[in-house]
């Protein structure tokens, strides 16, 4: 009888540890990590969120297209060193753009910089978020850093009525 006391009694406890670390658990998943922004974009009818992912040497990007309007890219480097992310409204190819003395695209032209996410706020690990309005068209997303563009940092998007 002592013994099923005993039993008992570890039971319970094991029990009630186990739901504490559940709720620990949980309550912890809820906090933003820190290299994310607390603040998630409220989005209308009419706005999207693009999510892109970077790393050594490549940019993969959700979804292939998006639609008109504010469209909120939400940059992830997943890579090791800082990485940057712009936004070029243009008829080439991805991987046709125009590559300067510096080993980086060159802006003008045929290449229009819509809208850019800089290095200092896209370092390892880190994820940052930039709003636009887009209008209907063709649109690449590259790393403008010196050679990671010809390495492959790229991706086609479209955007849609």
């Amino acid at each position: 009888m002592v013994l099923s006391r005993l039993a008992r009694s570890t039971c319970c406890l094991l029990s009630a540890l186990a739901v504490a670390s559940i709720f620990v658990s949980c309550k912890s998943n809820t906090a933003p990590r820190a290299a994310e922004s607390t603040q998630s974009p409220s989005l209308s009818k009419t706005e999207m969120t693009v999510q892109t992912y970077l790393k050594e040497y490549s940019i993969r990007v959700e979804g292939e297209s998006a639609k008109a309007g504010k469209v909120t890219f939400m940059a992830h480097n997943e890579g090791t060193m800082p990485h940057e992310l712009v936004v070029i409204k243009t008829d080439l190819a991805a991987d046709m753009l125009p590559v300067g003395p510096q080993d980086t695209v060159e802006e003008g032209g045929a290449v229009e910089v819509v809208t850019e996410i800089e290095p200092d706020e896209l370092s390892p690990s880190m994820t940052a978020t930039k709003s636009v309005d887009l209008t209907p068209g063709k649109y690449v997303l590259i790393c403008n850093i010196a050679g990671h563009y010809r390495a492959g940092m790229r991706a086609a998007l479209t955007v849609a009525s």
